[in-house]
């Protein structure tokens, strides 16, 4: 399904391994806007991934840094172009999100940058077989002009506590980029103009190498944030949708996903604790005697399980709960009958055990 930045900041469904960061928001699978959704999530959350985040694995990305590469030439060969100590995140802009939830799980994302600015250290040696010598050395600063990223990639199906994950699978990244300008620093007066020809002569070898290189940067990174958000959640619980024709089924699967968090009270729903769940006095009134329970508790609430569900109309339906058994408990009181004077018959705890149960 996924694996891209839209999804990094969209909620679409009801489990997570871990505590979900602050700058993500809730998409619902039925919004006809959900892609739109996803864009407008995925720019909240780049500022926020490029900080660094513990959630997605990812260390800071200012700067973000490249391993070296090698541009041979002709004549010579640039080495350690791409260590790059700074590539920055300017404008960086999610533009179009696509996501397939059936069949192949995958996500595509474009992600466009007016520009993106990088800086290297160069080394420029001479291609000579027996004596190899440096011709140049320096600092170089780059700046990439209308930058377009397109990041795809795929997840397959994985039951893990029984509930469904999605695991990486493959993935891949084109990246272009219109124009690059370079500008040098530390270099001597008197070699400016040497350099600045041997930049004319090979721009575009140094062009070639660059754009590979930041492309990979960049596809790493976003593969770090598709690994560890496919760790972090699950999919069994997505929302339902009306128009759905298993939507009985969708239903009973969230209903029976929830049961155990509700029971630990929830403020969305509004419902506190209910491990045990406590109720009012009960009176059994009998022909010579009357039963008082107090101090009623029930436990055993997590065994329900949602089985069935209808759904008359858009405003009428009904659902249907059985558990294997149900344990009460409670304080009793026996009282006599007698209208004039009513006795303490008996008084004691009383452990129940229903079985089995069902509630509709």
């Amino acid at each position: 399904m996924l694996l891209y930045i839209p999804l990094f900041c969209s909620i679409i469904s009801v489990g997570f391994a871990e505590e979900l960061p602050a700058f993500i928001k809730k998409c619902s699978l039925t919004d006809p806007n959900l892609l739109k959704c996803f864009v407008r999530n995925g720019n909240l959350a780049i500022p926020e991934l490029v900080k660094g985040s513990s959630f997605f694995g990812t260390p800071p990305a200012r700067p973000l840094h490249i391993s070296e590469i090698d541009l041979p030439g002709v004549d010579f060969t640039v080495l350690d172009l791409c260590i790059f100590q700074k590539l920055t995140f300017l404008e960086l802009i999610l533009q179009i999100a696509h996501v397939r939830l059936e069949g192949v799980h995958n996500g595509t994302a474009l992600l466009t940058a007016p520009y993106l600015n990088l800086t290297a250290d160069y080394i420029i040696v001479s291609n000579d077989y027996f004596f190899p010598t440096v011709v140049e050395n320096g600092r170089l600063h780059t700046t990439l002009v209308d930058n377009l990223l397109k990041y795809h990639g795929m997840a397959n199906r994985l039951s893990r506590n029984g509930e469904l994950y999605l695991k990486f699978a493959r993935d891949d990244s084109t990246f272009q980029t219109k124009r690059i300008f370079y500008r040098y620093s530390d270099i001597h007066d008197s070699r400016i103009g040497n350099f600045q020809e041997f930049l004319n002569v090979h721009k575009q070898i140094i062009d070639k190498g660059i754009i590979p290189g930041v492309n990979k940067v960049l596809h790493d990174f976003l593969r770090t944030v598709s690994v560890n958000l496919l760790k972090n959640i699950f999919f069994s619980g997505v929302q339902c949708s009306l128009t759905d024709p298993d939507v009985s089924n969708c239903v009973i699967r969230n209903g029976n996903l929830a049961i155990p968090e509700l029971l630990k009270g929830s403020s969305f729903f509004g419902v506190p604790t209910a491990i045990p769940l406590r109720t009012s006095p009960i009176y059994l009134p009998g022909s010579d005697f009357t039963v008082s329970l107090s101090h009623i508790r029930l436990f055993g609430l997590e065994n329900f399980r949602v089985v069935d569900v209808r759904v008359y109309e858009i405003n009428n339906g009904g659902i249907s709960l059985t558990a294997p058994y149900l344990n009460l408990t409670a304080d009793y009181k026996i009282f006599s009958n007698d209208l004039f004077f009513p006795r303490i018959v008996e008084n004691g705890k009383l452990d129940a055990t229903l079985v089995p149960t069902c509630f509709s």
